[in-house]
């Protein structure tokens, strides 16, 4: 076998086991947005950290982050780090990358307005859309990428580091002045604008919406697995940094940026550790290899990464949880999710059988339903489907006369829940209230139970008209 193949295939482990929080999002028949954005986010980095070798891939590199924001604003903070490191590329360098540097711009620019044109309507770019590509989002990314375009222009016509500073702090503060007249109120929150129902009973309760300060509250045993890799390799890319050419230090100013930014964002909410644990993974082997090469070679990094992963970080927490919960003495807990519960396409396989309807089920179990069937569903893990989401709980926490006219105004079909792993704080919270009724085996009269499903995961009632 050849080294190169030899070298592949090391390589691919490597990868494999670094990256290995990441691979919930990659799972199959997962319906979600993390997965593209983490792709597009990777190819952003490849792309950029060759900005001064091609103004192709720099150009391509402004698309991938155009495509990345119209699918989800998560990598937002990530996306603007890398977008303020190749402005600080070309005040560093000037006309040696200004061309580069101004493809970059051009690529932002162009396909965020055609993005904007083909997703949006026009009369919607006032509007201030704060958690998704929008208005403010489009102000932010097509004037960044004109600015960048104008910064080279300016150089161009007369070249002086003084200069560039001068044009990049003024197209920053023209870019956030701008942005605070028009859509002052995107500082808040995405989640502000939630019903409090939705907030208590879903967003609360989901788990890779914690922030890092409810983490250490209720499970600190989980937090070295979550961020320990990522700031480890972090540490390793700014030694790297200090021991390179001066010619490749563009490449680890924007891995560690971008680190940097993905680490902070993580801080206010975990689940971007996952793809901070993605970029972090080639940043890794690359960092070993500079600072380690005759130890970090061949089956020597494989070992290594075993060690250092993030599931080794992980499991040293977990070992560590006896000695955690001594010092934190934790006040809360939080259910763990089992092999009972519903989180498979098969577990609501059995509706497939039944004439195509208006379902009110749990907000996990709405994307199961849409993909495997021909139902509507009115909740889904989706923040901003705040009215059916709010509908659904308000249903499961209704006594029986106000769960009857609220089926009957939203016009429902059926009612499932997942009988294996009922939703106890809405049991907790309404005893009397109709998800506490079915949980007890209680069926309404406006309720007809039906028997679809052989292993009895999922329970389904048709409504009466």
């Amino acid at each position: 076998m050849s080294n190169g193949v030899v070298n592949a295939q090391i390589t691919a482990v490597v990868l494999a086991v670094l990256a290995a929080p990441a691979l919930i999002h990659f799972r199959p028949g997962a319906i979600d947005h993390h997965n593209a954005q983490i792709v597009l986010l990777l190819a952003l980095v490849l792309l950029t950290s060759q900005i001064e070798r091609s103004a192709v891939k720099a150009a391509l590199g402004g698309l991938a982050a155009s495509l990345s924001l119209a699918i989800g604003i998560e990598m937002l903070p990530a996306i603007a780090a890398i977008g303020l490191a190749v402005a600080g590329l070309l005040i560093w360098r000037g006309a040696s990358v200004s061309r580069q540097v101004g493809a970059f711009g051009a690529g932002l620019a162009a396909s965020s307005l055609l993005l904007a044109s083909a997703l949006l309507p026009l009369p919607s770019l006032a509007l201030p859309v704060c958690d998704a590509f929008g208005g403010p989002v489009l102000l932010l990314v097509a004037g960044g990428g004109i600015s960048l375009m104008i910064m080279v222009g300016i150089d161009r016509y007369h070249s002086t580091l003084r200069l560039r500073l001068a044009t990049g702090a003024a197209s920053a503060i023209v870019m956030v002045s701008a942005f605070l007249s028009q859509f002052a109120g995107c500082i808040a929150s995405p989640y502000a604008q939630l019903d409090p129902l939705v907030t208590s009973f879903w967003v609360d309760k989901v788990v890779e919406s914690m922030s890092l300060a409810t983490m250490l509250q209720l499970m600190p045993q989980k937090v070295l697995g979550f961020y320990g890799f990522p700031l480890m390799t972090m540490g390793f890319a700014s030694a790297a940094l200090m021991r390179s050419n001066p010619l490749v230090r563009f490449r680890w100013i924007l891995g560690i940026t971008t680190l940097a930014a993905l680490i902070g964002l993580s801080v206010w909410e975990m689940r971007v550790s996952a793809a901070a644990s993605m970029v972090a993974a080639p940043i890794f082997a690359a960092s070993l290899a500079v600072l380690w090469p005759t130890l970090a070679a061949g089956r020597n990094l494989v070992l290594l990464a075993l060690a250092l992963s993030p599931a080794s970080f992980a499991a040293l927490g977990l070992s560590a949880k006896p000695l955690i919960d001594l010092i934190f003495k934790p006040q809360m807990t939080i259910a763990e999710r089992g092999a009972s519960t519903c989180q498979t396409v098969s577990d609501v396989a059995s509706m497939t059988r039944l004439p195509k309807g208006r379902v009110m089920a749990p907000i996990d179990l709405g994307p199961l339903i849409l993909a495997d069937t021909d139902h509507a569903v009115f909740a889904a893990p989706y923040h901003r489907n705040n009215d059916g989401n709010l509908a659904m709980i308000k249903l499961m926490l209704a006594p029986v006369p106000a769960a009857r006219q609220i089926l009957s105004d939203r016009r429902v079909d059926y009612v499932v829940i997942c009988s294996t792993a009922p939703e106890q704080d809405l049991v907790e919270f309404a005893p009397d209230g109709l998800a506490a009724r079915l949980g007890r085996g209680e069926t309404p009269d406006f309720l007809e139970r039906l028997d679809l499903d052989p292993k009895h995961k999922i329970s389904v009632w048709r409504v009466r008209r």
